[in-house]
């Protein structure tokens, strides 16, 4: 676990259910994981449809904390601006799609 303290573990997760800026200090892992860690914090962000600038502050801190670069933050903010438009495209399409009567072929 990047965070091996459940003290510290419990009110890292209730800070970001608030949306607080939490001080983490400087995170030490593999560098895959804090990829990964990194882009599943990006999703959570995205979870709700939409980014508020307190997100975008907590994603800029902790990109740093995990020692990625400034751009980083960038990149992965559009990726996540992408994602929120695929998501609504599809439920778009999806609502589209359920009003179309089927239509069977027979060969």
């Amino acid at each position: 676990m990047m965070i091996e303290n459940d003290q510290i573990r419990v009110e890292l997760i209730e800070s970001i259910k608030k949306l607080e800026i939490v001080e983490l200090g400087e995170l030490t892992t593999d560098r895959e994981y804090a990829g990964h860690f990194y882009f599943l914090l990006a999703m959570v962000v995205a979870a709700d449809g939409k980014v508020k600038n307190s997100e975008v502050n907590l994603l800029n801190s902790i990109c740093g904390k995990l020692g990625f670069p400034t751009e980083t933050a960038k990149q992965v903010l559009q990726w996540v601006t992408d994602l929120i438009k695929l998501n609504k495209d599809r439920n778009q399409m999806t609502e589209l799609l359920k009003d179309i009567k089927p239509v069977f072929v027979l060969k």
